[in-house]
């Protein structure tokens, strides 16, 4: 997903985000033999158009990657929703409110099909995000940024832990 405000990506600012891969990790963080892909870049996978709509006020624009995967001999759909509120906006995800700031990047994503080999194993996600500020230049430096954030609930059947991984519910 490339998002441009000012309609130049050369030139003017542009937020850059790249799925990288997808690995089942063992209770020791080991990567599971044939549980993982790393080649989001086939022809069936690709980002759904920019749609913007509106909540409480606040237009939010979203993107969508939409992947069909093979992981060893099951097929998985993977959904990352992305999207970006042009002001303060109160969301509900599930039981949880959300508040997310103006220009924050918020994520949303959807994995069906995926069987843990171990139930006590973990799904890490990578992504890469690049960007650039106003003619070209750096953006502020994130050195003193915390590198982790508190453990989430994601859904009744999966937890969010940082810096991204899921992990089946017990139940």
């Amino acid at each position: 997903m490339e998002v441009c405000p000012t309609g130049d990506c050369t030139n003017g600012k542009f937020m850059r985000l790249t799925v990288k891969s997808l690995e089942e990790l063992d209770s020791s963080g080991t990567l599971v033999d044939g549980k993982s892909v790393s080649d989001f870049n086939t022809n069936s996978n690709s980002w759904a158009a920019l749609s913007t709509t509106q909540v409480d006020g606040v237009n939010i624009s979203s993107t969508s990657f939409l992947a069909d995967l093979v992981v060893g001999e099951a097929k998985v759909a993977f959904n990352l929703t992305a999207s970006i509120a042009d002001g303060n906006v109160t969301l509900s995800y599930g039981s949880q409110t959300l508040t997310v700031p103006a220009g924050a990047l918020k994520f949303t994503v959807d994995i069906t099909g995926w069987t843990f080999a171990d139930a006590t194993n973990t799904l890490a996600l990578s992504v890469a995000l690049d960007a650039k500020g106003p003619k070209g230049k750096a953006l502020a430096s994130r050195r003193n940024r915390p590198k982790t954030r508190a453990l989430r609930a994601l859904s009744t059947a999966l937890t969010w832990a940082t810096p991204c991984s899921w992990m089946p519910q017990q139940s």
